[in-house]
């Protein structure tokens, strides 16, 4: 969630403060009418969100490692390079956000390329991510240009959706909430240990059903078997008081 307070420490690192200035500008140099060339429900870029664990730049008790500075602005520099490696005329913009809990790059990029058939400036967003295989391996050349700073990918093939950074410590603040009122360790702030967090409370939440559905089968067995206990002693006694009421009285 964004810090008024910190707002004015967010920086634009590629482009101007106006995107959409940006973008129509980079739109009119490769000769994209925009009156003409652009369908009202068509994408006309898309926004990259590159971002890092906090635990990269902080200590477990939240303060900043003495290197912090020098960690951030090597991830800044090779962040910008990889982008302008990767997607070259069409990476218009990108601001560094320094105003929530953890940095992160918003990053504009066209969906513009040079269609030979028609041969002129198309725009499809699916050419460069329509499907999980192009995403994923967008993933993998970030975190190979990142190797020397020591960050790692996210664990690839993860079944877990994509959140956004609101999103994520709203959950987050969330399970540190439960795990202090159950008197459990507080996961750490990364998506990959708030998952195995998650995880892990859906393990404990499935031992207990299945230890309390057994102690109640157990129960509703122990129950019959007094059940059937009493049904046979109140025959016991009903026969008693039929041999009673059929015993010969003395004759006087």
């Amino acid at each position: 969630m964004p810090i008024p307070s910190k707002r004015h420490l967010n920086r634009c690192l590629v482009g101007t403060s106006d995107i959409k200035a940006d973008l129509l500008r980079h739109f009119e140099q490769i000769g994209i009418d925009t009156g003409q060339d652009l369908r009202k429900n068509g994408v006309l870029a898309v926004e990259a969100v590159l971002a890092f664990s906090p635990q990269w730049v902080r200590t477990p008790d939240g303060k900043y490692t003495p290197d912090a500075k020098e960690k951030i602005r090597d991830w800044i520099a090779i962040s910008v390079k990889w982008l302008r490696a990767q997607f070259r005329d069409n990476f218009v913009n990108a601001v560094l956000h320094c105003d929530e809990q953890n940095f992160h790059i918003h990053a504009c990029i066209s969906v513009s390329y040079f269609n030979d058939r028609w041969q002129k400036y198309r725009l499809s967003s699916d050419r460069f991510f329509g499907n999980k295989k192009k995403l994923s391996n967008l993933q993998t050349s970030y975190a190979k240009a990142l190797e020397c700073t020591g960050l790692q990918r996210g664990v690839q093939g993860s079944k877990a959706s994509h959140k956004d950074l609101k999103e994520f410590y709203r959950e987050l603040n969330l399970a540190k909430i439960a795990s202090q009122n159950l008197g459990l360790e507080s996961p750490e702030n990364s998506p990959v240990k708030l998952e195995k967090w998650k995880n892990s409370i859906s393990d404990l939440s499935d031992e207990a059903f299945e230890y309390h559905e057994q102690r109640l089968q157990e129960m509703s067995n122990e129950a019959a078997y007094w059940r059937q206990k009493y049904e046979q002693l109140q025959m016991s006694l009903d026969g008693d008081d039929v041999l009673y009421q059929n015993r010969p009285r003395n004759q006087h």
